[in-house]
């Protein structure tokens, strides 16, 4: 059974008239009698009378009619919970490069039940998708921005790397005037370091600045500088023995936090609870 068939049976019901049902559907005279029959051939009964200029129900029309209002309903019941579910399975997450490369291959293995889509941008990039409603939900950086909203989900501070061998590793308390003295690998999230150097009126003498942290780290390991990296991306190397710590808490605490960042409250909840099953 055709269901633009049924439609338009409840159609000519509606309006007792091939004519108006015609304009109504933006179909021609024939193609509205040409879908009536082929109903009425498919229930095998007719199901309209001729009364002047009007057409009335016969009495297998009124008994068919009450189940083309199901069939109808049920159709369009159907594809609108169709349509809500391609929506709410289709899941665009945006992330900034370093948690791209850090977080993403232990986000992604616990999303296999979701459509999604994934997209790596730069901070302000990344903020205009959201904005633009192109990118769902992005973790990224702290951004002040209205209509958007922003919940803290992972801890990230910034630390003071070095080579193990370095002087500085064994000393307490080290003094600003003592890193202004050193030579800096500047990776992008270390930019955020800059102000600690301002209350000495020191600037520090920076080896190399790159976008690449792992570029970063490479320059760090080999002793050309010594650098200010997210803990997410030295944790590992830290671990190993591969770097360490020089403590500045009693200097200044930088933080470079990742956000949860979205303006539609609806499709945030799977991200929240993932992220909140592999950071707390």
């Amino acid at each position: 059974m055709n269901l633009d068939n049924v439609e338009t049976f409840l159609y000519v019901v509606h309006f007792k008239s091939i004519q108006q049902t015609a304009d109504a559907l933006f179909l021609t005279q024939p193609a509205i009698s040409a879908r009536i029959k082929a109903l009425e051939k498919d229930l095998a009964t007719t199901l309209f009378l001729r009364e002047g200029k009007y057409l009335t129900l016969t009495e297998a029309g009124h008994q068919f009619l009450p189940f083309a209002h199901q069939i109808s309903q049920a159709m369009h019941t159907s594809r609108a919970q169709l349509r809500d579910l391609a929506q709410t399975a289709a899941l665009t997450i945006g992330t900034t490069p370093l948690i791209s490369e850090y977080i993403m291959p232990k986000l992604l293995p616990k999303l296999t039940a979701h459509q999604i889509k994934h997209v790596t941008l730069p901070t302000e990039d990344l903020l205009t998708e959201v904005i633009q409603h192109e990118v769902d939900v992005a973790l990224m950086m702290a951004v002040n921005q209205q209509g958007i909203q922003q919940e803290r989900v992972m801890s990230n501070p910034i630390q003071l790397i070095a080579p193990l061998n370095h002087p500085l590793i064994k000393q307490q308390n080290v003094t600003l005037q003592q890193l202004a003295k050193e030579s800096f690998v500047l990776f992008e999230s270390g930019e955020a370091s800059h102000p600690i150097f301002a209350a000495v009126e020191a600037t520090p003498h920076i080896a190399l600045t790159t976008h690449h942290v792992t570029v970063a780290k490479s320059f760090i390991k080999q002793g050309l500088g010594i650098g200010f990296l997210p803990l997410l991306c030295i944790t590992k190397e830290i671990i190993a023995g591969d770097f360490a710590v020089i403590p500045t808490n009693h200097l200044t605490k930088l933080q470079q936090d990742i956000y949860l960042t979205y303006r539609d409250e609806a499709k945030v909840t799977v991200i929240r609870e993932v992220m909140e099953s592999i950071f707390t």
